[in-house]
């Protein structure tokens, strides 16, 4: 009994797909709904997709085909259709057999009534695509409008100045939005400008950026303002191709600044747009692919350049709309699609698919790695040592440290200690176990503090070394790894009533 209810489930489940789907091959034939099925899968826009459909509906012998898909499709609905209704669609299936009334015409009729009254089975096969698809100057119009009326309100919105959208773009790459807010308000105040920020050092600037991490931006943000001042007297260009060149600045941050302050049309695609394109036109290719990028930038500029006519269309607005939907509505778990403007043409919602869209290769597993942090203390004070300007931690001061295979490993700290500061003499204050983790991009650190004491401090040749107080921490850009580790620390040795650099 159990293995024929088993088969009648299967059996049930196939003749529900060969119902969703057959009409597509009664209409033309497979080829012809192998063409149309591929042009979607890959994203075709909306016209192409209706060129392929007119191009065999000039066929003659297609007649016949199309009036019975008509007819097999209105069969999914004629039982819950009104009279009123049922009228109106045999009459225009007759008036498109005589030639007065237009395929789409038809087409669209049925559609209506299919989502009127949920008829699921159509809704969720591709014989309504074409038409479901939204147009470019539908879904431009839409999200302008809806961006002009309900985008946050953020400092750098208030403004077409080219230098702070750029400052913006900058600070906002990884890092949420409510998070950047403060750090960029102060840097506003104590770099106006891109003179003023050219002319600052880069122990100030890390210092100010202290706490967003992946300071390889600040570092960039730097050299871009030192060459627009050396190469432009201190002038943005204003041209693609030249400020796409400035260091820092791809694709999408030139896209970003470009159209935002200049108002020029240029798609700005950033994860949030790729993801928002990617559910809305069903698009199933991994985004992490080059080709794949490349193929929504494409779209997103034909929807651009199609839609720059329009009496409304402002390409600020579409850009930043595009990534405002993605951070606020379309995100990557539980979008809200019943809040989008965009929703009634989105095929991924319409085909429940919203949480399998964008198809992101999975990245490799992080590394991970324990790190001996070690606190030498010498005449009260301990030592900061800045760490070379390639690699991980460049430029930022922090703690000596060496990465080890085990825990307590301390004939390694012993080597580390000798090779880089030639330290032989020290004694073991304390060990403090698994005192942080830290995560990076690509690896995770278990931090292991060790207090060490040395009977004099050490320079050293290699590496830019201060021995400072705790109440001096905050004159140096530490790298957050380290800065919460020295956090915890003091918390710690404030409970504990001591002064661990007391001789």
């Amino acid at each position: 009994m159990k293995n024929y209810e088993i088969q009648k489930k299967s059996q049930k489940s196939i003749e529900e797909y060969w119902s969703a789907y057959k009409y597509n091959v009664m209409e033309r034939g497979y080829q012809y709904y192998k063409s149309v099925s591929k042009s979607l899968n890959q994203g075709d826009s909306p016209k192409e997709v209706r060129e392929i459909i007119g191009k065999y509906l000039l066929l003659e012998s297609s007649k016949k085909a199309v009036i019975n898909t008509f007819y097999h499709v209105w069969g999914y609905i004629k039982d819950i259709a009104t009279a009123e209704e049922k009228a109106k669609i045999l009459k225009a299936i007759e008036d498109y057999e005589d030639g007065l009334y237009q395929y789409e015409m038809v087409k669209s009729l049925l559609l209506k009534l299919s989502l009127k009254y949920q008829v699921d089975i159509l809704i969720e096969s591709h014989y309504f695509d074409e038409l479901l698809m939204i147009s470019y100057d539908e879904m431009s119009s839409a999200l302008v409008r809806w961006y002009d009326q309900n985008h946050r309100k953020l400092p750098w919105r208030e403004t077409t100045d080219i230098y702070k959208i750029w400052l913006s773009e900058i600070m906002c790459q990884q890092t949420q939005v409510n998070t950047v807010i403060p750090y960029y308000e102060a840097f506003l105040k104590n770099w106006p400008d891109i003179y003023a920020l050219s002319k600052a050092s880069e122990d100030q600037v890390f210092k100010a950026w202290e706490g967003l991490g992946y300071y390889g931006r600040a570092r960039r943000l730097m050299s871009c303002a030192k060459k627009v001042v050396e190469d432009y007297g201190g002038i943005f260009p204003e041209d693609y191709e030249s400020i796409i060149r400035l260091p820092g600045i791809g694709e999408y941050t030139a896209g970003a600044i470009l159209s935002i302050s200049k108002g020029m049309l240029i798609p700005a695609v950033d994860g949030n747009v790729m993801r928002v394109i990617s559910r809305l036109y069903h698009h199933r290719d991994n985004i992490k692919e080059p080709s794949n990028r490349r193929y929504i930038e494409k779209r997103v500029g034909e929807i651009i350049h199609q839609s720059s006519n329009l009496k409304d269309f402002n390409i600020s607005y579409f850009n930043q709309g595009l990534m405002e939907l993605g951070a606020t509505i379309c995100t990557p778990q539980n979008p809200n699609c019943e809040m989008c403007p965009l929703n009634y043409g989105c095929i991924a919602k319409r085909l429940g698919l919203t949480d399998q869209l964008p198809i992101v290769s999975k990245g490799s597993k992080k590394k991970t790695e324990i790190v001996q942090a070690l606190m030498v203390m010498a005449e009260g004070k301990f030592m900061l040592i800045k760490a070379n300007q390639e690699g991980l931690l460049a430029g930022l001061y922090g703690l000596p440290y060496t990465i080890s295979k085990q825990d307590n490993d301390f004939k390694h700290i012993e080597k580390y200690l000798y090779d880089c500061f030639n330290m032989d003499t020290f004694t073991t204050e304390k060990i403090i176990m698994n005192i942080y983790k830290h995560v990076f991009t690509h690896k995770v650190w278990h931090i292991h503090l060790h207090i060490l004491r040395t009977n004099k401090r050490v320079e050293l040749d290699s590496q830019e070394t201060v021995w400072v107080s705790f109440q001096e921490i905050d004159q140096y850009p530490i790298s957050t790894a380290f800065k919460r580790v020295l956090s915890r620390y003091i918390m710690m040795a404030n409970e504990e009533n001591t002064n661990p650099l007391k001789n």
